[in-house]
């Protein structure tokens, strides 16, 4: 049977609140489907869309509207396009969208302060709460505790410091060919290439400066 236009929104205005994705595929959750896989960068078939209602025809070639900023899973209002007789018209649609994501948890119960273990797992975005998985590629500890597979977010977790304050270091000043060591102490953890305070063991005075591999070098001329 055949679909009227009556029977679809016809095309008003395209809002600039919206960016527009063009998505190949025929069935509108499908078109769905790739449209916020794009976005987030993973597989289409990470991406689960239900509660999808709309009426006429489900074999076009549709056009999703993505919200330019907000969340893209739980209730996401989204405009498909299609071209109709052709004539464009427009569906305003409500699905409930879950996003799969590989990110970084925790492989034990951890304790604020203390060094985490992290593995990867597949997790519905929703576990998130809107919170930036760390980069698992860095070290990190535990900012509140966290249990075994939780997700390691940057509001859970912390850098994790390459040496901690009150351990020894050794200062280093260069002053044009005669370069000079001295022990030293942190004042403060320490990260690798960030500066840092420590006193010399000897003379006490406070020295600053960058921190890499357990040396703190000094301003020289």
């Amino acid at each position: 049977m055949r679909t009227s236009i009556a029977d679809l929104v016809p095309i008003l205005v395209l809002s600039g609140a919206f960016a527009p994705v063009q998505a190949q595929a025929m069935e509108a959750s499908a078109a769905i489907q790739s449209a916020v896989a794009a976005r987030l960068g993973i597989e289409a078939a990470d991406v689960v869309v239900e509660g999808l209602s709309i009426g006429g025809p489900t074999d076009l070639d549709w056009k999703v509207e993505l919200p330019r900023y907000g969340s893209l899973t739980g209730r996401v209002s989204l405009t498909l396009w299609a071209t109709v007789d052709g004539h464009p018209v427009r569906h305003r649609v409500t699905p409930d969208l879950t996003a799969w994501l590989s990110v970084p948890v925790a492989t034990a119960t951890t304790r604020p302060g203390q060094p985490l273990s992290l593995s990867l797992a597949r997790v519905a975005s929703s576990t998130l709460g809107g919170e930036t998985p760390v980069d698992p590629a860095l070290t990190w500890e535990a900012a509140t505790t966290l249990q075994a597979g939780q997700p390691v977010t940057t509001l859970r977790a912390r850098p994790a410091p390459a040496m901690r304050e009150g351990q020894d270091v050794t200062l280093v000043v260069t002053r044009g060919a005669v370069t000079v060591r001295a022990p030293g102490r942190l004042e403060a953890d320490a990260f690798s290439g960030q500066p840092v305070a420590g006193p010399t063991l000897a003379t006490k005075p406070l020295a600053r400066g960058p921190f890499a591999d357990g040396v703190v070098t000094l301003g020289g001329s």
